[in-house]
């Protein structure tokens, strides 16, 4: 993912990324001021993909859960 927003913009000022834990899963929170992008296009291992653009910026959750 990181590499995707890395890679479809000519420059950011900053990506901010947290992660937490959750009961049975992680959830990663990646935000960004680049371009918009549709999430369905990029192949990822997370069991689920939002994403949405508030106030300019892109916010991505991946979740992936423990096995």
């Amino acid at each position: 993912m990181l590499f995707y927003i890395i890679d479809i913009n000519d420059g950011l000022d900053w990506i901010d990324i947290i992660v937490r834990e959750k009961d049975d899963s992680f959830v990663i929170s990646i935000k960004d001021n680049g371009i918009n992008f549709n999430p369905e296009n990029i192949n990822s291992s997370a069991d689920d993909i939002d994403y949405s653009q508030i106030l300019g910026f892109n916010i991505t959750l991946l979740t992936v859960k423990n096995n």
